[in-house]
């Protein structure tokens, strides 16, 4: 296969827009570790020590809701085996040895009393064991692009190797947001267990994120507020003694969505951090178009050769609603390109970014047909053929030269003879 050259082109736009992205002190969070992306695309608005790797309690439960409903039926029955009632620490349902329940109730188990018990149940039922499933945990984490995570248990309690980062929570958040079943547990308020074969009585299930419903006030930047964030959508709260309050939440106003994660706070502080970066991302951005579909990309160097495509699609991105926004665009060719290459083929990627942050990308295709070189075999044909025509016909044209100049001496010595 063809050598291929890889180019890299950095275009600067500027787009109206004031201020910039907003640096770990300017919002005073108390949190060691946080962050804030657009919901639906990923895309970085602010971030403190967001790679730093920290415990994430019961923020960990996010995950086992999602294999959860990726593996199993909300209505199939579910036996609590001999061994968890007793294994069990920290928050639980007080589950009965032989319990039956249903894979939705212990989901609500697990999500809204932040059940201990709930989580090794529905670990050993979808992979045997708490091993299997912290392993699956895991690999699910790395498909999503949580790559600097390790889960070892489905619960979040302490572990020294089970670690995550809040830009790895608020991807995995992101993903489960995708599910409209997820988007119902983390959301419900509370809920009811009735009276199971181990149980004469109802459990009664309440949901510990408090941004879902108090109305306690709260001093965000001198300002009293309620608990309960306007335009609320979820997820998650998780405490131990290592990992302090953390909380990862979302919330939608006109269509846009953020996810926040604090990590390593204090009960005082929790959903103050919270408040801020979600105020931060509705007061401050705002959708931006940054490329149209068919947007020429020109002079694409590719072999000693020069290609011309065009984006794919519309690409927008979340802006600092007031600021001079700085956008670079790298475009790099398909290291698997080769010929030949039709109108439409996909020839590499343009990657938009902001102040070091990653925004969006986009598909780059051909414009124009570009065909196949010839084999080296053939072009080496072709000149010698080439180079024997030319040698030919010199031949040729010398022959015919001495003939005429022979004849014209002939005929001038027989008029001399005259």
């Amino acid at each position: 296969m063809k050598k291929i050259s890889k180019i890299i082109l950095i275009i600067s736009i500027f787009l109206a827009a004031a201020g910039s992205y907003a640096s770990g002190e300017d919002l005073e969070l108390k949190a060691e570790s946080a962050i804030l992306i657009d919901g639906s695309t990923g895309q970085v608005l602010y971030s403190k020590d967001e790679d730093k790797s920290m415990y994430p309690a019961s923020t960990t439960k996010i995950m086992t809701l999602i294999l959860a409903l990726e593996h199993s039926d909300l209505n199939e029955k579910v036996t609590v085996d001999s061994k968890t009632p007793f294994e069990v620490e920290g928050s639980h349902i007080a589950l009965e040895p032989g319990e039956v329940l249903t894979m939705e109730q212990l989901l609500n188990a697990l999500m809204l009393e932040s059940a201990n018990d709930a989580a090794l149940v529905i670990a050993k039922h979808i992979s045997g064991s708490v091993e299997e499933f912290g392993a699956l945990m895991t690999s699910k984490a790395k498909e999503i692009g949580a790559s600097n995570t390790v889960f070892v248990n489905p619960n979040g309690l302490p572990d020294a190797n089970h670690v995550t980062t809040a830009h790895d929570l608020a991807l995995i958040a992101k993903y489960g947001m995708e599910n409209s079943q997820f988007r119902q547990f983390v959301s419900r308020t509370n809920s009811v267990i009735p009276p199971t074969n181990a149980k004469e009585e109802q459990r009664y299930l309440n949901n510990s994120n408090k941004l879902l419903y108090s109305g306690r006030m709260i001093d965000v930047n001198g300002k009293q507020v309620p608990i309960m964030y306007e335009g609320v959508t979820g997820i998650k709260t998780g405490y131990t003694d290592d990992a302090q309050h953390c909380l990862v939440a979302s919330a939608s106003r006109n269509g846009t969505e953020y996810i926040s994660v604090v990590l390593k706070t204090d009960k005082q502080n929790l959903y103050v951090d919270t408040h801020k970066l979600l105020d931060y991302g509705f007061e401050n951005f705002q959708e931006q178009k940054i490329a149209s579909k068919g947007e020429i990309a020109e002079n694409l160097s590719w072999n000693n050769r020069l290609l011309k495509g065009s984006v794919v699609e519309d690409v927008y991105c979340k802006l600092p609603a007031n600021a001079t926004a700085r956008i670079e665009k790298n475009i790099s060719l398909s290291p698997k390109l080769s010929t030949p290459i039709r109108p439409g083929d996909t020839i590499g990627e343009v990657v938009y970014s902001y102040d070091g942050k990653l925004l969006a990308s986009s598909k780059i295709v051909s414009n124009e047909s570009l065909e196949a070189d010839k084999p080296a075999s053939e072009r080496s044909m072709f000149f010698v053929l080439l180079g024997t025509g030319a040698l030919v016909t010199l031949i040729l044209i010398r022959i015919i030269y001495v003939y005429r100049k022979r004849k014209k001496r002939r005929k001038s010595k027989a008029s001399a003879k005259k």
